[in-house]
C-alpha cells in the first residue's frame, strides 16, 4: 500500500495532492496531516483525488469528519476531484 501527500500554497489557496490508496491504515495519516496543515495555515484547502486508486468506507468516513473539524477550525478542506473508480470500484 501506497499514499503520499504533496501541498502547493498559492496566495489564497492551497492544494493538496493525495496519490494512492486512502483506507483503514493510511487513513489516519492522512486526515491529521490534512488538519495539522489547516491548523498552521489561514487557507483554503482543496484536495485533489485524482490520483488516489483506492479508498474503502473508512476512507470515505476520515474524509467527511476531516470536513467537518476544518469547518469547526474555521478553516475549509473541499473535495473537487473525486473520481468513481476511486470509490472501491475495480479499474
Amino acid at each position: 500500500m501506497y499514499l503520499s501527500l504533496f501541498i502547493r500554497c498559492s496566495a489564497r489557496s492551497a492544494v493538496a495532492e493525495v496519490t494512492g490508496e486512502i483506507d483503514l491504515s493510511s487513513g489516519p495519516w492522512l486526515q491529521e496531516s490534512l488538519l495539522s496543515f489547516l491548523r498552521t495555515s489561514e487557507t483554503r484547502l482543496l484536495a485533489d483525488l485524482s490520483d488516489v486508486t483506492f479508498i474503502d468506507c473508512s476512507g470515505l468516513r476520515m474524509l467527511l469528519a476531516t470536513c467537518q473539524r476544518a469547518e469547526l477550525q474555521d478553516c475549509s478542506l473541499r473535495l473537487p476531484r473525486c473520481r468513481a473508480r476511486s470509490c472501491g470500484s475495480p479499474s
